[in-house]
């Protein structure tokens, strides 16, 4: 897994221009929270590295979610283990919550417009395979928890639409930046 996950779906993550109904967020919870709301899988990658293979195997051969792999088979998940971190390292109790629920709303409590952020951007970068560590599972449009966030976000399902299109957007303008200062390195 370390070897597939980048920083460009969690870096994608943190998108205040394409919600917004998330103004008054402040941006550091924002950044933090979609920095690293997946950050657990690296930490139980790391020290569970023979139980989480089965993890890696389930998403693949049997079309399960991360987070329904690893309840599966450790009993908890990555939203659990990157919220521990977070708490860990004092980045607040909003960046936390939205860690540990980015993946159930439900649990939400005082945070639930920045959790419902978390959620709908890895929502967005997932659905446009940005960043992705192998799940098959696809975002479907009607999910309700994605009804869910739109609502706590103030948003109309047309938001879905138009966010899948901003980010295709800024997907092709960050690989046009990423081939430019790659060719610069090698010429």
């Amino acid at each position: 897994l370390l070897e597939r996950v980048d920083s460009k779906h969690s870096d994608s993550c943190f998108t205040p221009e394409g919600c917004p109904g998330c103004k008054e967020l402040l941006v550091r919870a924002l950044y933090w929270a979609g920095l690293i709301h997946d950050l657990g899988k690296v930490v139980l990658d790391c020290a569970f590295s023979s139980v989480y293979s089965g993890v890696r195997d389930a998403v693949l051969d049997e079309q399960m979610s991360y987070a329904r792999a690893e309840e599966a088979l450790l009993g908890f998940s990555h939203s659990l283990a990157g919220g521990y971190l977070a708490k860990h390292w004092r980045l607040g109790e909003d960046v936390v919550e939205a860690a540990v629920c980015h993946h159930d709303l439900a649990l939400a409590r005082r945070h639930v417009k920045l959790t419902s952020a978390v959620y709908l951007a890895d929502w967005v970068c997932s659905g446009l395979g940005f960043g992705s560590t192998g799940e098959l599972e696809k975002n479907a449009p009607d999910d309700p928890m994605l009804q869910t966030a739109y609502w706590k976000l103030g948003l109309t399902p047309q938001a879905g639409t138009m966010l899948m299109a901003l980010g295709q957007k800024e997907l092709k303008y960050a690989q046009a930046v990423v081939d430019a200062v790659y060719k610069g390195m090698n010429s």
